[in-house]
């Protein structure tokens, strides 16, 4: 069982990667199915309140703390063991557990899919990961994706319309261009896969 000092010393690093990474951006998810044909796009948008709900601590009988104050506090370091609780089932310590890969600005992330529905307790749109780990995103914002939680699991068993990430891309939130690819897949011949109209700036074939 992971013990309160160890989940803070877990939190604190990422709370640093989450701020220098993801906070306040905006992630441009590219991906095709199996067939690398209709290539579709996904935005994704990541605020310092975020951050609360993906490390999974609970304030149970104590005060609550707002998001944007927690991850301040995670932040300095001073957040306190006695602030938070764990999960009594032990959700905290398997998110606290992969945290720290997902905090990148990837994610560790070649996967996306719809999720499936198959767990009626888990209340999520948009599942992003890997075999091991994965993000939860609500559409929350007309079409822009919010993170909601973060999960311990293959995101294989999790999903519907599975999709290989084939490019990741970053801004600021409120730039008008995305400006740094943080994810290209392997093995793609590029001269075949087209992107959105809108995004075709971003095509490897025009920035390498």
């Amino acid at each position: 069982m992971m013990k309160k000092e160890e989940a803070l010393k877990i939190i604190f690093e990422c709370a640093k990667a989450y701020k220098e990474n993801l906070s306040d951006k905006r992630v441009l998810i590219l991906s095709a199915s199996s067939s690398l044909k209709n290539v579709c796009a996904t935005e994704v948008e990541f605020v310092k309140g975020n951050f609360l709900h993906m490390t999974g601590v609970k304030f149970i009988n104590k005060p609550k703390i707002a998001p944007n104050a927690f991850f301040k506090l995670c932040v300095n370091q001073r957040l306190s063991s006695s602030m938070f609780d764990m999960a009594p089932d032990g959700t905290t310590e398997l998110k606290l557990s992969i945290l720290p890969s997902i905090v990148k600005k990837n994610m560790s992330a070649n996967m996306i899919g719809d999720y499936s529905g198959v767990r009626p307790c888990l209340i999520t749109d948009k599942l992003v990961g890997n075999t091991s780990a994965i993000v939860g995103f609500r559409n929350d914002k007309g079409g822009i994706y919010a993170p909601n939680t973060v999960l311990c699991e293959d995101i294989r068993t999790l999903t519907a319309n599975k999709q290989r990430i084939l490019a990741i891309y970053q801004k600021r939130i409120g730039s008008n261009k995305y400006e740094e690819r943080v994810y290209l897949a392997k093995g793609i011949d590029w001269g075949k896969i087209i992107y959105p109209l809108e995004y075709q700036y971003l095509h490897p074939s025009q920035q390498d």
